[in-house]
């Protein structure tokens, strides 16, 4: 063999190993940015949930001339920051008979009772919360192991449709609680705007 054969196959060993190590090193350092990502992904990852929370003064039960209420608030039962809102829907029910299928007799059932929302009055009252398109937002941006301040919510039927004067009536007042992570704008998606109103979230 000559020298210069010997010469380019030396090069050629040379440049094999470079390459190996090369292709080494680009492993290693991938292996180690892929650990460091996926602990920063550990890091972030948490639940989040807040439950909903009514107290009533006196219980509502059948209908009468004067104002109910009732307070509502959200407890958090997770980990993580939350954003929330508040959304109350009136609810009369009159006590009506329901025939039982296949049989003679009547049972006796509550039923939904056709009165529009302008005929009942809703006020709401907490200095924590503002109102928008029907929300009620906590301001602050709710922490765990907190709750929201209590929002009191009082309502009463302005005027009852003659056809329901001779039943039996009870009201009350369904409470939606909704909520969203703080971070990455997932409240645009989950409370379906694209801005929260002024003051929440400000500390």
């Amino acid at each position: 063999m000559t020298e210069e054969r010997k010469q380019i196959n030396k090069l050629i060993i040379i440049i094999a190993i470079l390459i190996v190590s090369i292709i080494l090193l680009i492993g290693t350092t991938l292996a180690i940015f892929s650990e460091r990502a996926e602990d920063i992904v550990r890091a972030n990852v948490g639940k989040i949930g807040v439950a909903l929370v009514e107290d009533y003064p006196d219980a509502p039960n059948e209908f009468g001339t004067e104002t109910y209420e009732k307070y509502v608030r959200g407890l958090p039962i997770a980990d993580k920051d939350a954003f929330v809102r508040f959304k109350c829907v009136p609810v009369v029910e009159f006590y009506d008979e329901e025939p039982i299928e296949g049989q003679n007799e009547e049972n006796w059932v509550w039923k939904t009772a056709p009165i529009d929302e302008s005929k009942i009055l809703i006020t709401y009252s907490g200095d924590d919360f503002v109102e928008q398109d029907g929300y009620w937002y906590y301001k602050k941006i709710l922490k765990p192991q907190e709750e929201t301040s209590n929002l009191k919510v009082e309502w009463q039927i302005l005027e009852m449709p003659m056809e329901l004067k001779e039943y039996k009536l009870r009201t009350n007042l369904r409470v939606i609680l909704e909520y969203s992570q703080v971070t990455n704008n997932a409240w645009k998606t989950i409370f379906n705007i694209d801005s929260l109103p002024e003051g929440v979230g400000v500390e």
